[in-house]
């Protein structure tokens, strides 16, 4: 199918007026492979503006080679589960209710997205023997990968049953079968997970984060997140997507909302995605009335639906439109290595672009 990105051959110019179809044109078109910078665009029709940025550059990305906006995330590797960012925001000129952005993204060859357990170990338990690398089993089988130690504090990379505590990673003796060592974890103990709030795309109106006491109308968070209950323990496995819808004046029930719509695809493959470049197309749609939740947040991936969801409760009595935004942001889940994403082309249409 031919798309925006390319002319249309004379057979599919026909077959396109033929049906009716009308192809989007970009509002706005901000293309680094074209030389663009943050002040300049191929088309800017609403007045959008780059507002500020956070570990971002425009210039040749390293691998790629194409001239892009570069997100460059610092490394935090074991034991600093320190969370990292990189994100670029942007006012889109206008008030939308509904509105779609496009951007390519080039995930870098070292991409690889954890999943960390963060598990306080009994008082008086010696787990300095425990290496990186260590296969342990939690209770009901669960197995996971030693990613780091520090004092009672372990660290387990991209457990099985992540999100669970008592009766799987808390409330029983963690068995290092490498090592053939053991270490008990108190029911109740702390047992958090680094693995989701990963920023893709985000849009709002008003503050951002706000709610209708501190002068926002709420945002719709588009998310990606490590498989938290892999196959086989320790693997990089398919990243999944998910929509946050934040709290409204006419819905505060909605604050956090996280997506309970089946993820279609991978939102970047592990396997597959990692030194290539994908088309990502995002449709967001406030609510078009209190009480009637018919928000849309949808996903493509080179033009394939990998996410949708259409039940979203995002409308708000005094901002029920988007107006800024941020593209990638910060990840909770963090990177072993520096990461570098280049975004080559940016666009936001007023309907489907493909």
């Amino acid at each position: 199918m031919a798309t925006s990105d390319s002319p249309l051959s004379v057979p599919d110019l026909t077959l396109a007026v033929a049906r009716g179809a009308q192809i989007a044109q970009p509002l706005v078109d901000a293309n680094f492979a074209n030389g663009n910078t943050l002040s300049t665009f191929d088309t800017n029709n609403i007045g959008f503006s780059w507002g500020d940025q956070s570990f971002t550059s425009v210039g040749v990305h390293p691998e790629s080679g194409v001239n892009s906006l570069i997100f460059n995330y610092q490394a935090t590797p074991p034991p600093n589960i320190g969370e990292a960012q990189a994100e670029a925001r942007f006012n889109l000129g206008q008030q939308f209710t509904e509105v779609w952005t496009q951007f390519e993204l080039y995930v870098p060859s070292n991409f690889k997205l954890r999943v960390i357990k963060v598990i306080a170990v009994d008082s008086g338990q010696d787990i300095s023997g425990w290496l990186p690398g260590d296969a342990v089993v939690g209770g009901n089988s669960a197995e996971a990968i030693v990613w780091g130690v520090s004092g009672q504090t372990l660290y387990l990379l991209n457990p099985q049953k992540a999100i669970f505590k008592d009766g799987y990673w808390s409330g029983v003796t963690l068995t290092n079968e490498t090592r053939s060592l053991t270490a008990t974890v108190a029911a109740g103990a702390s047992a958090y997970v680094h693995g989701s709030n990963n920023k893709f795309a985000t849009l709002w109106s008003g503050n951002y984060s706000g709610g209708p006491t501190t002068g926002g109308g709420g945002t719709l968070d588009v998310e990606y997140e490590g498989e938290l209950d892999p196959v086989v323990a320790g693997a990089y496995e398919d990243t999944v997507l998910s929509c946050k819808s934040t709290e409204t004046d006419t819905s505060p029930q909605t604050a956090n909302l996280k997506s309970a719509a089946t993820p279609l695809a991978p939102a970047i493959d592990q396997q597959t995605d990692p030194g290539t470049a994908i088309k990502y197309d995002f449709h967001w749609k406030r609510a078009s009335a209190d009480g009637v939740d018919d928000g849309v947040c949808e996903v493509f991936k080179n033009e394939v639906l990998v996410y949708g969801r259409y039940d979203l409760p995002n409308y708000d009595t005094t901002m029920n439109y988007f107006e800024r935004g941020y593209l990638l942001g910060y990840s909770n889940s963090g990177f072993d290595e520096n990461t570098k994403f280049g975004i080559s082309r940016f666009r936001v249409f007023d309907s489907k672009p493909f």
